[in-house]
């Protein structure tokens, strides 16, 4: 390996694989039950303190690339925190 380098055994790299996969689980699950209530209703997804946004304000909307299943949907839209909505309404995002 380099000097100060770290060579990587296939034990770690299957021991990261299986930590990647384990991490990216939930969010695989999350695009799913998203992607089952846009077919139906309107979804406005908005980051919160502990999620994968800046912490800085306005957190910005999660990327397209994270929900792709549920991006398919136009009634799926990922809206930045802090967001403004009425409740009960419905509005074309335009």
């Amino acid at each position: 390996p380099p000097e100060g380098g770290y060579k990587q055994t296939a034990e770690s790299k299957a021991q990261k694989l299986k930590d990647d996969k384990a991490t990216s689980q939930p969010i695989r699950e999350l695009d799913m039950v998203l992607t089952r209530l846009c077919a139906s209703v309107p979804v406005d997804i908005m980051p919160g303190a502990s999620d994968p946004s800046g912490v800085f304000l306005p957190q910005q909307p999660f990327h397209h690339c994270l929900l792709p299943s549920a991006n398919t949907y136009s009634t799926f839209r990922t809206v930045t925190n802090p967001y403004a909505f009425r409740p009960g309404s419905v509005e074309d995002g335009s």
